[in-house]
């Protein structure tokens, strides 16, 4: 398994180095440095005893070379009894560096993150507090230094909710989002 992960990681950064030294790479351009302020749609798959969809709308702000990330959602997922939620996370990215790379490979990479954050679930059964843990990743739908442009994001999270018919669920997002490159404040 260790040698897999260093061979992967390898793998990574030789297709990130190679990248970076294409003919066709850009120069550093002011408009994308890893700030950004994003509106998004995700759908969710949930894998529970119900197995069922779900959605969730948010705002996400990010700060220079995606050191750290920010995102508030609201969720609503279709269980036997409706569950809705309001989420606060926070998104680590320790691949940032690769942003310096300036390429569509760079930004994906350098995209990855994870994910800690924490919310409150509405459940007829009652409301409580909920935890997630996750992992993401991010792909620019066109150059992304144009100023603006729609992102696709996917992510892996594991949900706890505590409320009184206490939930356990993995769910994988899939959404769209539209970024505007810079700091809101």
């Amino acid at each position: 398994m260790r040698v897999t992960l260093q061979f992967m990681i390898g793998i990574w950064l030789s297709l990130v180095a190679l990248d970076a030294f294409a003919e066709d790479s850009r120069n550093y351009s002011p408009y994308f440095n890893g700030s950004f302020v994003e509106v998004s749609v995700r759908g969710a798959q949930n894998f529970d005893d119900a197995n069922s969809l779900g959605f969730d709308l948010g705002f996400r702000h990010s700060f220079p070379m995606l050191l750290l990330d920010s995102r508030v959602s609201w969720r609503y997922d279709d269980f036997d009894e409706t569950r809705n939620g309001l989420h606060y996370g926070f998104g680590a990215h320790p691949l940032y560096m690769f942003l310096l790379g300036n390429s569509w490979l760079s930004y994906v990479v350098s995209s990855f993150y994870l994910e800690l954050g924490a919310g409150v679930d509405f459940q007829s059964s009652g409301i409580g507090p909920a935890l997630t843990l996750g992992a993401g990743l991010d792909f620019p739908l066109w150059d992304a230094d144009a100023g603006h442009s729609p992102w696709l994001n996917a992510l892996y999270r594991h949900h706890w909710s505590f409320t009184e018919a206490s939930i356990d669920t993995h769910m994988i997002f899939l959404g769209l989002a539209w970024r505007r490159n810079g700091l809101l404040f």
